[in-house]
């Protein structure tokens, strides 16, 4: 059996996994349209993710909504992605949650216990 160059090994790797990239871009979104993303993100896609033509990506500007994207073109630093079917976000945790910050003054700490200067971080831990 022929045994695959690295890069082979992994382009036949690719194609069994999904990775899920949301892209947040800052203007609006038109299901059936196509976006230019900014150039930063595009240069991210490209360079880092090695995104390709054909690339799923999910769109959003901060409305509420995402949208499925599909990469139509990588050119250098230049993406741009085809909008498709928009759908409600909830990224709402299920879970009730309670944050505590303590300080040392609430704390019991030894008499041995030396405070650097300037490092309190509530009223009454200042001395």
């Amino acid at each position: 059996m022929r045994q695959l160059p690295a890069y082979e090994c992994h382009l036949q790797q690719r194609s069994n996994y999904v990775r899920l990239t949301r892209v947040f871009v800052d203007g609006e979104l038109q299901s059936g349209s196509l976006v230019e993303l900014p150039r930063e993100t595009g240069a991210h896609l490209a360079k880092v993710l090695r995104a390709r033509s054909g690339d799923e990506v999910v769109l959003f500007n901060g409305d509420g909504r995402e949208f499925t994207g599909v990469i139509e073109k990588v050119q250098g630093s230049r993406v741009s992605a085809a909008i498709g079917a928009a759908r409600p976000m909830d990224r709402e945790s299920p879970f009730q949650l309670t944050l505590v910050n303590a300080c040392r003054a609430a704390i019991a700490w030894t008499s041995s216990y030396k405070r650097p200067p300037n490092s309190a971080s509530c009223a009454s831990c200042r001395s």
